[in-house]
């Protein structure tokens, strides 16, 4: 079978295109910036789930304690 010059151009175009989209990604997740950002957004939580150790919970429409689980 010949082989043609756009044949091997085709193949080097989707080479080039692979190894810039994983550098790409590399990049993106890895953390990396150009430039230091100039604002960031820092937000504090105490507790995401928005419930306290001993704080008062409805389950079956009854009032109850929460307590600590063993494995937190």
């Amino acid at each position: 079978m010949k082989k043609n010059i756009s044949d091997y151009l085709v193949a080097l175009f989707v080479i080039v295109c692979s190894v810039v989209l994983l550098a790409a990604l590399t990049i993106a997740l890895s953390g990396y910036r150009l430039k230091k950002p100039t604002r960031t957004l820092r937000i504090n939580y105490e507790d995401v789930t928005g419930i306290k150790l001993h704080s008062e919970a409805q389950r079956n429409g009854q009032v109850r304690k929460t307590r600590k689980m063993p494995w937190s």
